[in-house]
């Protein structure tokens, strides 16, 4: 009992995490549609591209040159900047305010994770001709990935030093 009282957030945070790491694979096509056309409309704000959604595929823009898939919808990256955080600074709540933080964890991964990802293709595109495109579009996302997941790891720490929290 010790244990599931002790661990028990531990494993929520977990749980949620595999989620968020796997339901990309479990999406019905109508749902990848919709949150890709979120980052289409984007896209579009900044080249004023037109996107075609081809079903299996994802948005493709008018002229075939890149293609917003699947693979955008950056899950691996809000579930690894959800289960960071969660367990990083977990230890800083008692009780329900422990679930609290899950699920302020989850939103904002969320929230930061949809415009870290707008920003890796923002900065992809341009690159989207060369023939080394996905070596660069990969190392853009890394690079944004790293150093995003580095800020809000420091911007936290140094706000839950400032503070206690109970």
């Amino acid at each position: 009992m010790i244990v599931i009282k002790k661990y028990g957030f531990y494993l929520i945070s977990f749980l949620i995490f595999i989620f968020i790491l796997t339901s990309v694979y479990f999406m019905k096509e109508n749902c990848i549609q919709f949150i890709l056309k979120r980052y289409a409309d984007v896209v579009e704000l900044f080249f004023n591209n037109r996107h075609i959604y081809i079903t299996g595929i994802g948005y493709v823009d008018a002229n075939h040159t890149y293609t917003i898939g699947r693979n955008c919808l950056g899950n691996n990256f809000v579930s690894l900047l959800f289960i960071f955080n969660c367990f990083a600074f977990l230890k800083n709540f008692n009780g329900l305010k422990k679930l609290l933080w899950i699920f302020l964890c989850l939103v904002f991964s969320i929230i930061i994770g949809f415009i870290v990802n707008c920003m890796r293709l923002i900065s992809s595109i341009p690159f989207a001709q060369s023939i080394k495109f996905n070596l660069i579009h990969a190392t853009i996302g890394v690079a944004i990935y790293l150093f995003t997941i580095v800020l809000v790891y420091g911007i936290l720490k140094k706000r839950f030093e400032r503070r206690e929290y109970v």
